[in-house]
């Protein structure tokens, strides 16, 4: 019978030559590993590094986006303060 061991990702049994887990898919080239971040939270696993990286540039531009929902909000506002108006001065004729 073949040589076999526990993915340290999900504990399922693989064979010990694997490279890759057939059951969680997850890449066995190095241990997992969680280093400690300094201010006492826990800091993404390096699996995660290229996530995390994103998720840094995602927060950047989250105040770009932030920016524009609100002048989106602030239009839609003025063109329903505007319409209200004409509906009220008698300025809309539907038919």
């Amino acid at each position: 019978m073949a040589e076999t061991k526990r993915c340290p990702y999900c504990g399922e049994e693989i064979m010990a030559a694997a490279k890759k887990c057939k059951h969680c898919g997850k890449w066995l080239n190095q241990p997992p590993t969680v280093p400690e971040a300094s201010d006492g939270q826990e800091a993404p696993a390096a699996e995660d590094e290229a996530t995390a990286t994103a998720g840094e540039a995602g927060k950047s531009s989250g105040w770009g986006m932030a920016i524009l929902k609100a002048v989106v909000r602030a239009i839609v506002i003025i063109v329903a303060v505007k319409f209200v108006f004409d509906l009220i001065r008698g300025d809309l004729n539907f038919s």
